[in-house]
């Protein structure tokens, strides 16, 4: 390691510095293709994006309104339909997460238990 790369001198490494450039992901589409699919693949995204930016270090208000803005319209419409336990000035993005985690798995399961055979699946 080279002088400055994050070595405090005692084996500590210091928080490396935010990627300049990355942009959030695309907004979830939630009309085209399988919506489970679509919403681990923004899952995936964000968690990258939020760790790349240092996204934690920023206030609990900055980071919602980071991911509302990042899902995107139709999903801003999804969660104006969420029931929260907690108030919205208190709500965290991890509990953002898990309602939306809950509603991509709950259509994905509604779909399997509307069909006639659920042993016959679409390959």
């Amino acid at each position: 390691m080279h002088e400055g790369e994050g070595d405090h001198g005692d084996g500590a490494r210091a928080d490396p510095k935010p990627v300049a450039g990355i942009r959030p992901p695309e907004p979830l589409n939630l009309g085209h293709g399988n919506l489970t699919e679509n919403w681990k693949i923004f899952r995936q995204k964000w968690n990258n994006y939020s760790i790349l930016t240092h996204l934690r270090q920023q206030t609990r208000e900055y980071q919602v309104a980071l991911l509302l803005h990042t899902l995107g319209d139709e999903c801003l419409k999804v969660y104006n339909g969420f029931s929260f336990t907690t108030n919205e000035d208190l709500r965290t993005v991890d509990e953002i997460l898990a309602k939306f985690d809950s509603y991509a798995i709950g259509a994905i399961n509604e779909t399997y238990e509307s069909e006639d055979d659920p042993a016959r699946r679409h390959t």
